[in-house]
Parts: C-alpha cells; sequence; structure tokens
C-alpha cells in the first residue's frame, strides 16, 4: 500500500526528485571534503 503511493508520488515528482538527488550528491561531496575525505 504504501510503496503503491511512493511510486506514484514518485512519478509525479521526477523533476524534484532529481534535484533532490542532486542535492544530496551535493551534500555528501560537501561532507567528504569538510572531513578531509
Amino acid at each position: 500500500m504504501t510503496s503503491s503511493s511512493w511510486s506514484t508520488t514518485s512519478r509525479q515528482a521526477s523533476p524534484t526528485s532529481d534535484a533532490w538527488l542532486r542535492h544530496q550528491t551535493g551534500v555528501r561531496i560537501w561532507k567528504a571534503i569538510f572531513s578531509g575525505g
């Protein structure tokens, strides 16, 4: 039930998800640089 709902939301918010993934990648890179990794 929940996964079905999530799939529909993800499909509708495709551009938003893409931007969020890009943001997450940026945060991960920033954390790696900031922590000296």
